[in-house]
């Protein structure tokens, strides 16, 4: 393909992002500044709390833990979660037993809890 084909291929394919008077060279680096800031754009927003722009694959296995938070705790809790972990455990696997465990207590308690009831001093 000769460059004049080419870049008249380009101008057609990418309208105003491609100059008629620049060598193909240039709407080639162009191109590829653009699509860098773009992905720079799309990381930068990833990461801001809130964000509405999110970054899926369609490809890769469906997400088993889909929902995150960062959880800060007291000194000294890790060393203690640490001592109670059996041999190949993992932490984080501990920290949701723990969690699922004290959500199943609660919906059980809040089940038996009689509704309309008022307590009486």
């Amino acid at each position: 393909m000769s460059g004049v084909r080419a870049e008249r291929l380009l101008q057609q394919s990418f309208g105003s992002l491609v100059v008629g008077t620049s060598t193909l060279a240039d709407n080639v680096a162009h191109l590829i500044y653009r699509y860098n800031d773009i992905r720079q754009y799309v990381a930068t927003k990833m990461m801001t709390s809130g964000a509405s722009v999110t970054k899926t694959s369609s490809m890769g296995r469906t997400k088993r833990w889909p929902e995150r938070t960062a959880i800060k705790f007291a000194a000294g809790t890790f060393d203690r979660i640490a001592a109670v972990l059996a041999d190949g455990e993992d932490r984080m696997a501990f920290m949701r037993r723990a969690v699922e465990r004290e959500l199943e207590r609660r919906e059980v308690a809040q089940q038996r809890k009689p509704r309309g009831k008022t307590r009486r001093s």
